[in-house]
């Protein structure tokens, strides 16, 4: 585990460190990414289901900043394998190389981050 992202193999048979990473998150209120490794390419994924059910309505009127902070992430990095999927609280890159998967990883992170604490301290939970 990173700081800011779990990567998870094809060896992780099992949903432990998965889970566990989402525990952390909940726990901790932070963005939720995993990156999925599958031999030279990866999947990133943010989901929102770290947050507390509270700030839902709030978080997906942030959706279009969130999606164009995504895209700008995805633009440099994607490839002609890769691909982009939007949600109102989900955000995934296929495809990506894991080297590069890592960095978008961690750049989604830090702009989920930017979105979510200012709505988390509105609603008095400690980002």
């Amino acid at each position: 585990m990173s700081e800011k992202f779990v990567e998870l193999t094809r060896t992780d048979k099992t949903y432990d460190r998965e889970n566990a990473w989402l525990s952390h998150c909940r726990s901790k209120l932070l963005p939720f990414i995993t990156v999925r490794s599958r031999g030279s390419l990866a999947m990133v994924q943010w989901d929102y289901i770290s947050y507390p059910p509270s700030i839902d309505s709030e978080l997906f009127s942030l959706a279009p900043h969130i999606h164009d902070a995504a895209n700008q992430i995805y633009e440099p990095h994607c490839t002609k394998q890769s691909r982009i999927s939007l949600g109102p609280g989900v955000v995934t890159f296929y495809n990506l190389q894991v080297t590069i998967a890592r960095e978008a990883a961690a750049l989604l992170y830090d702009a989920i981050q930017n979105v979510t604490a200012p709505i988390l301290l509105h609603h008095g939970k400690a980002a």
